[in-house]
């Protein structure tokens, strides 16, 4: 399987001479791949005018697996079963909305051609993408599928085969269009807002493990590396495509081909499902939403508490200052009181006097204004309230 874009004679020389062709004569592989997984090869095969049995060898002569016959036995009743599940699913919807929502899934139709604007967008990335970027088609399938893509590559890239990719194209093109009709919209990476909630999904194509068959340049490197007592990272097994879709909902809930039903006949309950999901999105949402408002609470409290631890250590060291402040005045107080004024001549007195008003300019609870030092700045530490004299010019 690959992403080539030769083109392979559908018939032989002998049967181009023998029968009446309505169709092209060479057909594309990757259209050809599309189509036997989508119509029984009876019904291809009669549009060119050819048997089924030469449709099946070419298939087979160019590596393009084919569905089991049961593939195409359709149970009739799965899609009323998926409508008479509806209002288990969508119990969270009034009745009158599972009636209108239901209506809309029993009538989806698979669509004939890709019309939603949005994969037709995306068609033009992934054919942008792909002239820049490979991705390895035997390698296993390790996608998170669920979260936002941060790799920059487009939605569904390395899922699905080249092959493959017209199918999902249709079975989306269909859902999305349902969707809108009952009010939602479809984002540009292919997630879908039901109901004000971001729906993501993803769709991958199922691989089969086959034995890995070594080149001559690998074998030769693994001989030198055993040699050498080294491991080497040239995997044993191939992880190929093989044609069968599956559509996850979420990590433990999908739907894929089976050999009874593929994924074009459910698309009633795949529509359901993603709808059910929305409500499930919601409760997720409302919970982060709780938890995100309680942490931002708990930060709040935590940090107004230290706000406050912060502004009360600065509040007792004003007060120790202003303490200190006040020690002071009472200390030249009480050395002021120990003079007889009475025996206190003029000179003295002016002392006195001056010592007295120092004594109020240090005491906070006055707080007087001194002529030459204004006001004292009690609250801050003795360090800036440091008096320093004019240096001398």
């Amino acid at each position: 399987m690959g992403n080539s874009n030769r083109h392979y004679d559908i018939m032989s020389k002998s049967s181009k001479e023998k029968k009446s062709v309505r169709g092209p004569a060479s057909y594309d592989r990757e259209k050809l791949y599309f189509q036997v997984w989508t119509r029984p090869t009876e019904n291809i095969a009669e549009k060119y005018g050819v048997t089924g049995s030469t449709i099946r060898k070419m298939c087979r002569a160019h590596n393009i697996p084919l569905p089991p016959i049961s593939y195409w036995q359709r149970d009739p009743k799965q899609k009323d079963k998926t409508i008479r599940n509806a209002k288990g699913i969508l119990n969270f919807l009034s009745n009158k909305d599972i009636v209108d929502v239901t209506k809309i899934a029993n009538s989806i139709t698979l669509s004939e051609t890709v019309r939603h604007p949005i994969l037709i967008n995306h068609q033009k990335s992934m054919k942008k993408w792909a002239q820049y970027h490979n991705f390895d088609e035997l390698a296993p399938i390790n996608i998170s599928t669920f979260d936002k893509n941060s790799s920059g590559s487009p939605a569904l890239w390395g899922c699905i085969s080249t092959e493959m990719m017209p199918r999902a194209y249709l079975i989306l093109d269909s859902l999305f269009s349902a969707f809108e009709m009952v009010g939602c919209t479809v984002n540009s990476d292919l997630s879908i807002v039901i109901r004000n909630e971001t729906v993501r999904f993803n769709i991958t194509e199922c691989k089969s493990e086959t034995p890995h068959t070594y080149s001559d340049k690998e074998t030769e490197y693994i001989e030198q590396c055993l040699a050498e007592g080294r491991d080497h990272a040239i995997r044993s097994i191939d992880y190929s495509f093989n044609g069968q879709l599956c559509f996850a909902v979420e990590k433990d809930c999908f739907v894929r081909d089976t050999g009874t039903l593929n994924l074009e006949d459910r698309l009633c309950e795949i529509f359901l499902l993603l709808y059910a999901k929305s409500e499930k999105e919601r409760i997720i949402r409302e919970i982060n939403e709780d938890k995100n408002r309680e942490e931002s609470e708990r930060k709040l409290i935590k940090k107004m508490y230290r706000a406050e631890h912060d502004r009360q250590i600065d509040m007792l060291r004003e007060l120790e200052n202003e303490a200190e402040d006040f020690e002071r005045a009472q200390r030249i107080r009480r050395y002021i009181s120990a003079f007889n004024q009475e025996e206190l001549n003029d000179e003295n007195r002016q002392w006195v006097e001056w010592a007295s008003g120092m004594a109020d300019w240090l005491d906070p609870s006055i707080a007087a204004k001194d002529k030459y030092f204004g006001r004292r700045e009690h609250k801050k530490s003795e360090k800036e309230k440091k008096l320093l004299k004019f240096k001398s010019e």
